[in-house]
């Protein structure tokens, strides 16, 4: 990295006082392959954009640096056959060797035109375990930052001319045909909370507080201006409140998918065959499509702070995120608490992300014996499983999935209707008794008091 810089910054002349330090090595390609040796089937190998973007910089051409998502692609490909050979009679690609290792290495060097006195010949590997239960092959190690082929995309996008009104927004294409400032305009502040754009659900937050003027506003706009398209900005300090109405956001879209769910009278019904299935073992599975109807409300939380996220994902299962007295029976906790390693309330949200925590996901959340959804499945489908457990005394016996002993699935489909049926009805009761506090209140021409607002969940 040391002569790397250096030399960058001889083209490229750095006159401030204290220059970014450069110590080290960088990784120039990563390969990944199997426990015995061969390049898995798919991305197997990842290429550094730096490393090769250092000559073209040093060339004086920084605009071709933009041509990266195209260069990619092809190193990537002959990167990989400089590493993957088949044997005659062979299905697989035999184990690499360091000679294969070095003969790639040699032949990337000369297609990027690195000169040979910034890069050193490979000397030992990085190893990455990943639990053989899983079929998905490890990851390769963060060699480029995940905005390039975003910004790739965009650049696209602008060129054929088929951006979307969000991005035009979003780097400053479209201006905003006015703003209003709701801490002075009293008429949009009014404008914002008006009863017609309060959503039903809210979050039942701890002692049941309800939000203030500001945060309501932004709920508000979110959910009633926000519907097709439009970029909504809550800009605020530490401690001000901005994951408070986020949780408000999250529960009015759960809210909203109720409401769609509540319309099938079967939950079978909002699933169609797709004619796709996949190789289970000696068997196929077959696939299914989810009902367009209940597509639209998934939520991502992104940020470039990985911790901001995650506070996020785990914040909102938390136990002290609600209320007391809410979700008394919680909603399946045994996994949620298994995820989150503390007491929750229930399933919905997750923290993934970097492949650990993804890894860690997949083992809780489905493979688990005790806390995996698929005993749960297993029971209520008619098949059931037991586990087998050793005492203090050495002595082996059978029980239950903790999962099936707590959460108490259905034994069978009459018996998972009913149940449907029933917190249906308790759903379009709760709806219709949210809707009628705000027809009230709009007749009455008053301010409606949020913590009025629907918080049961269902």
């Amino acid at each position: 990295m040391e002569p790397a810089v250096s030399q960058l910054l001889t083209v490229y002349t750095d006159k401030r006082d204290e220059r970014p330090a450069a110590r080290g090595e960088g990784i120039l390609a990563t390969l990944v392959v199997d426990r015995e040796g061969r390049p898995v089937d798919s991305e197997a190998v990842s290429i550094s954009s730096f490393a090769w973007g250092v000559p073209i910089a040093l060339g004086g051409n920084l605009k071709a640096l933009g041509e990266w998502q195209a260069a990619e692609s092809t190193l990537l490909n002959g990167l990989d056959n400089q590493i993957r050979h088949i044997d005659e009679g062979d299905e697989k690609p035999r184990p690499l060797t360091i000679d294969d290792i070095n003969r790639a290495y040699s032949w990337l060097v000369g297609q990027i035109g690195i000169t040979s006195e910034l890069v050193s010949p490979p000397r030992f590997a990085v190893r990455s375990y990943q639990y053989f239960k899983y079929e998905d092959p490890p990851e390769a190690l963060l060699l480029n930052s995940f905005f390039l082929g975003d910004l790739d995309k965009a650049r696209t996008l602008f060129k054929t001319n088929t951006a979307t009104a969000n991005l035009k927004r979003y780097v400053g294409q479209i201006k905003a045909s006015c703003r209003k400032d709701l801490l002075r305009d009293k008429d949009a502040i009014q404008e914002a909370l008006y009863l017609s754009k309060m959503p039903l659900g809210r979050w039942p937050a701890k002692g049941r507080y309800p939000l203030v003027s500001l945060q309501q506003a932004a709920v508000n706009l979110t959910a009633h201006d926000l519907g097709d398209d439009g970029i909504l900005a809550v800009n605020g300090p530490p401690g001000t409140g901005k994951t408070t109405l986020l949780r408000d956001i999250v529960a009015h879209i759960v809210s909203e998918r109720a409401s769609v769910m509540v319309t099938f009278d079967d939950p079978e019904d909002a699933f169609s065959n797709s004619n796709l299935r996949i190789k289970k073992g000696n068997a196929f599975l077959w696939l299914y499509k989810l009902d367009d109807r209940l597509r639209g409300f998934e939520i991502i939380v992104a940020s470039p702070n990985n911790k901001a996220v995650e506070n996020v994902s785990a914040e909102l299962p938390a136990r002290d995120a609600v209320a007391d007295d809410a979700f008394k029976n919680g909603y399946f906790r045994t996994t949620s608490d298994a995820l989150l390693e503390r007491e929750t309330w229930g399933l919905i949200a997750a923290v993934l992300g970097n492949a650990a925590n993804r890894s860690k996901f997949r083992q809780l959340f489905w493979w688990d014996d005790d806390t995996g959804m698929s005993r749960y499945l297993q029971f209520a489908a008619g098949t059931p499983t037991m586990i087998t457990v050793t005492d203090e005394n050495d002595k082996k016996f059978e029980r239950l999935p903790v999962i099936v002993t707590n959460e108490k699935p259905p034994s069978d489909k009459m018996e998972a209707l009913k149940r449907w049926k029933t917190a249906r009805q308790e759903y379009r009761e709760a709806q219709k008794r949210a809707k009628k506090i705000l027809d009230d209140a709009a007749l009455e021409q008053i301010p409606v008091n949020p913590s009025r607002i629907l918080r049961e969940r269902r």
